[in-house]
């Protein structure tokens, strides 16, 4: 009446029992609400005595586990039929069992279909011979059959064969931000022993899809053949597209200790990862090589050809993450450690990394190492500024320092730029944006050390807050707002029409009186083709640079501001620089 079990239903239960020898001989019936139990027949007292049984389960609802416990919800119907003989330690007989509409209704699986079972098996003394056939409405038709053993030592002759769509499991990964897709197709065989498996056949995927909206890792047309041969497993054959690019793969995998690994990856112009904050095109290849038990390690050499990473427009000072739970939900486990992955990764970037957002544009190049393990990266080196500017109450700033580099926690870049400069009365005043590049912080900073509209009045104006006129001083005030995170979020407009160009850099600044626009590209690795046009007509240039090496950089120059037409004539001129960039 009071208890855990108080809300199921009236159970019955008759039983006649006789002892003759070493057996019981008789019957049990129970019902428990409209489900009907049944066993009749002899049962030995000893392991190695003599068995008849005959049992028989009817019309067993899942529902039975909400009475017991208020947390679980399921329906679904389950009937069972076996014919018992020979010995506990060597059965013999039959086994049916049939579990119809089976289905979990709270929880994450409450969105999946419900699924059917029906098991046959014949119980061969120190084996079991059978079939089992599992579906899940039209999404998962899987049957295993062969022989099992019913003791460590005995042989396995198992075959898995049927048809899973992966979009099956969308309920329980739709959570963590991860959809799933494709069709995958097992026509496999595992023989040998439990402590010395082999398997052979293959495993297909077609058409597979990885999405994750946290990460923005976006992976379509996914086809893999996978082949077992004895107790090695074999990736034939991976391939993938990545945007406009593509990724394959190739490799082994040992079942047997210490479990060797050995497989490759490719990028060919492949941008696996696409989000409003940060998009790439890939080129390179990893390796996982070594063995499970003892260690792996994961080297290679990853080239980006090109990567844009976008500063969100209006983004607040800073933004809560919040740790949202079910309500009686248990909280999550702690994660698992990782494996021991040594890591010898080379990230090079050809010059093309781009940082815009919040009337900022960096253009950055460089190499990074990452070494260390998958537990504990240790990245080195970074990327390094080539040109850049910040635009900031209508005065074009440009970047004295910048570095984006990775700290091992993901895929988000964290940037370092800095702009500076000496006012005329020796005041030194820098802006610092800095952070992940989803949230990054800005900070003003001076020598000697001044308030934060002084620090931005001497960058600006080159003067105090005292000295400023009117404008000035309205146009500091709406700067130190837009530094504040007050207003913006509006459509980029002039990031949509240098998308729309196919430029790399696009830009309106220069003040109000003599506004200039700025646009370049690259035109082949490591060498840029610039041209600033004013607004007014007052006159043009252009620029090529060739980025020779590290902070090594071939400039050249063409300045006009007479508006005469020919060659060099007055008012142009044409330089050539070498130029340190560090």
């Amino acid at each position: 009446a009071t208890g855990p079990g108080a809300k199921l239903p009236r159970a019955t239960l008759a039983a006649r029992e006789t002892l003759r020898g070493h057996a019981l001989r008789g019957t049990i019936a129970a019902t428990l609400g409209s489900a009907r139990l049944s066993l009749d027949g002899t049962a030995p007292l000893a392991l190695t005595g003599p068995m008849d049984l005959s049992f028989r389960l009817d019309n067993l609802s899942a529902s039975l586990l909400h009475a017991a416990d208020p947390k679980l919800a399921a329906s679904g119907i389950i009937t069972a039929r076996a014919r018992l003989t020979g010995t506990p330690r060597a059965p013999r007989g039959t086994v049916d069992l049939a579990a119809k509409s089976m289905r979990l209704l709270t929880g994450p699986a409450s969105s999946l279909p419900p699924a059917d079972l029906t098991v046959h098996e014949t119980l061969l003394g120190q084996s079991v011979r059978g079939t089992a056939r599992l579906a899940l409405g039209n999404r998962a038709d899987l049957t295993l059959a062969g022989t099992a053993p019913l003791s460590a030592a005995g042989k396995i002759d198992l075959a898995l064969n049927g048809r899973t769509d992966l979009r099956l499991v969308d309920p329980l990964t739709a959570a963590g931000g991860t959809v799933v897709g494709g069709i995958l197709t097992p026509d496999l065989r595992v023989t040998g022993t439990l402590a010395a498996p082999g398997a052979a056949g293959t495993l297909t995927l077609a058409g597979g899809r990885v999405q994750n909206i946290a990460s923005g890792l976006d992976l379509s047309a996914i086809d893999a053949t996978i082949t077992a041969a004895g107790r090695t497993i074999r990736l034939d054959r991976l391939s993938a597209k990545a945007g406009v690019g593509t990724i394959d793969g190739s490799g082994t995998f040992g079942l047997a200790k210490p479990m060797p690994v050995d497989l490759r990856i490719a990028f060919h112009h492949a941008s696996p990862i696409a989000s409003d904050i940060l998009t790439e095109r890939l080129g390179g290849a990893l390796s996982l090589t070594g063995d499970i038990d003892t260690g792996t390690r994961l080297a290679g050499t990853i080239a980006i050809e090109t990567a844009n990473i976008q500063i969100p427009q209006g983004l607040p000072p800073s933004v809560v993450k919040l740790d949202i739970r079910r309500k009686g939900a248990r909280p999550p486990p702690p994660a698992a450690p990782a494996p021991p992955v040594a890591l010898d990764l080379t990230v090079d970037a050809r010059n093309e990394v781009f940082v815009r957002g919040k009337g900022l544009f960096a253009n950055l190049g460089g190499r990074l190492h990452v070494g260390g393990t998958l537990a504990s990266p240790q990245p080195t080196g970074g990327f390094h500024l080539i040109r850049g500017y910040f635009n900031l109450g209508g005065q074009t700033l440009n970047l004295s320092r910048g570095t984006v580099r990775f700290n091992g926690n993901g895929v988000m870049p964290v940037i370092d730029l800095e702009v500076s400069g000496t006012a005329s009365d020796g005041t030194v005043s820098t802006l610092a944006l800095t952070g992940e590049a989803s949230a990054p912080k800005i900070t003003l900073s001076s020598t000697p050390s001044l308030p934060s509209d002084e620090v931005l009045a001497h960058l600006l104006y080159g003067s105090s807050t005292q000295n400023l006129s009117a404008l000035q001083a309205a146009s500091l005030a709406a700067s130190l707002a837009e530094l504040a995170g007050i207003g913006g979020g509006g459509p980029d407009v002039v990031g949509g029409l240098r998308s729309a160009l196919g430029l790399d850099q696009l830009s309106i600044g220069g003040g109000t009186s003599a506004p200039t626009i700025n646009a370049g590209r690259y035109v082949a690795p490591g060498v840029y083709v610039g041209a600033q046009q004013s607004a007014t007509g007052g006159g043009t240039g252009a620029k090529v640079e060739i980025n020779l090496y590290k902070g090594l950089k071939l400039k050249t120059e063409v300045q006009s501001n007479s508006g005469t037409g020919g060659t060099t004539g007055p008012g142009e001129s044409v330089g050539l620089t070498y130029q340190f960039d560090y």
